[in-house]
């Protein structure tokens, strides 16, 4: 007697069906996932008037934006293997060459001090308890790291609740880095404000790569009565010219925005027009 074949391969559908079952609820899931993602990133990005980018396979939702005269991304990162969510705030940082690193002292990381890893201290006992810090430069690290500094620093490590914090500059980027329960436009704006409270600080005293320039005068055309680009007035006095593409600039101006305003440009130098050495008469 012949038995009939589709009994014989119903098991094999059943499964194959149920396995196509869920791989569809969890890409559907996912496509949920990301759409909301967008669109808290794009309510971020309208807070602070910037632009947002969408999900990708590529790279994760971000906002991007201009504050207190740099350039601002924020995006999240996640660790597979530990299924750890970061938040990421990147900030434009006027010195190339300062490379620093902040973590919290966890216990495995302090036992490194005492086996000889590097580590920078800042003369602030509490502080160099509670941190990890590395960099190429100790001086100007001890003098960004001021009280203000550490305040917000440890105002970060306590946001939301999660003991930790990850600051770091290199390459002319500060990036702080933190785990989020969950994203929420009140969350990242949150984490945004203040990480840009701490980069303010940092700001305050630093100057390096940022050189207003004072004995390097050139020639460069007389430009009373041009527009400045950042504050939309005309120039009359106080006038500095951006180094590269000599675009005059109120003096004001260039040291609240921190570079050159033409797009593209990027020059963090600025020019003064060159006095005439006939006295007047």
């Amino acid at each position: 007697m012949v038995g009939n074949p589709f009994l014989s391969i119903f098991p094999v559908v059943f499964m194959l069906g149920i396995a196509l079952f869920f791989i569809a609820n969890a890409v559907q899931k996912l496509r949920q996932e990301r759409r909301g993602l967008d669109k808290i990133y794009r309510e971020v990005a309208q807070h602070y008037y910037g632009t947002a980018f969408a999900n990708t396979l590529q790279q994760p939702a971000s906002a991007q934006f201009v504050s207190h005269g740099a350039h601002v991304m924020v995006d999240s990162w996640s660790r597979s293997r530990s299924r750890k969510h970061y938040v990421q705030c990147h900030i434009r940082y006027p010195d190339l060459q300062l490379r620093l690193e902040i973590s919290p002292s966890f216990p495995l990381q302090s036992l490194g001090k005492y086996i000889g890893m590097q580590d920078i201290e800042i003369g602030d006992a509490r502080f160099d308890a509670d941190y990890i810090i590395g960099g190429n430069s100790h001086a100007s690290i001890c003098r960004l790291l001021n009280a203000e500094a550490r305040s917000s620093i440890d105002r970060l490590r306590k946001l939301f609740e999660q003991d930790d914090i990850h600051v770091a500059i290199r390459g002319g980027i500060l990036l702080i880095k933190k785990p989020i329960p969950q994203q929420t436009f009140l969350t990242l704006v949150q984490f945004v404000d203040a990480s840009l409270a701490l980069f303010v600080e940092m700001q305050k005293l630093n100057s390096t790569g940022i050189e207003f320039v004072t004995k390097e005068e050139a020639v460069v055309p007389k430009a009373e009565g041009s527009l400045c680009q950042i504050c939309g007035d005309e120039i009359h006095s106080d006038i500095v010219y951006c180094r590269g593409c000599r675009t005059p600039h109120h003096e004001d101006c260039w040291r609240y925005y921190g570079a050159c305003s033409t797009y593209g440009c990027g020059e963090t130098i600025f020019l003064r027009r060159r006095k005439s050495k006939r006295g007047s008469r």
